[in-house]
């Protein structure tokens, strides 16, 4: 796999992060930001803080490191609490991405699971996989805000490499 392509895809995945957090999560009261929908992982709030520990979860394997546990959404207990971490977990999963090159991508790594499983993985599946985990919980959380009157919109990735022209 080229680089190139696992970069568009992390442009993706932050870009349309973005987009949520700025366009539907930040419209919603801190009422709305913490109601527990029932679905998912509950709030917004932990729906965020979810997908952003995915993200750190996600390049930690990556590099080789077995993480065992995750903060909690009461350990960010505000949407800037989370945007701040987020913003740096982001800047770590890009210098990870922009520093790989296509051995890089392609190498094998293993991680031990919290069940204390050793898994044989690569990189490249890794960093798929991020991105992925990524799309399903903007849905969830733009469903969640939806009913809650959050404006709704389209996170396709063919609308985002053609600019809405597909």
């Amino acid at each position: 796999m080229k680089p190139e392509f696992i970069q568009t895809l992390i442009d993706y995945n932050y870009g349309e992060h973005r987009k949520v957090w700025d366009n539907c999560v930040m419209q919603l009261t801190d009422e709305q930001f913490t109601y527990d929908s029932g679905y998912s992982h509950g709030s917004i709030h932990a729906e965020v803080v979810h997908v952003m520990n995915g993200d750190w979860w996600w390049i930690s394997r990556a590099q080789g490191k077995s993480l065992q546990s995750q903060p909690k959404p009461s350990e960010y207990p505000t949407r800037a609490a989370v945007r701040a971490r987020w913003d740096e977990i982001e800047a770590e999963v890009r210098g990870f991405v922009n520093s790989l090159d296509e051995q890089k991508l392609a190498a094998p790594v293993q991680y031990t699971t919290p069940k204390g499983e050793v898994i044989d993985n690569h990189v490249w599946k890794i960093l798929l996989h991020l991105c992925n985990h990524g799309t399903i919980h903007r849905a969830e959380i733009m469903a969640i805000a939806a009913g809650m009157g959050a404006p709704s919109f389209d996170l396709s990735f063919m609308r985002y490499i053609t600019g809405g022209r597909y």
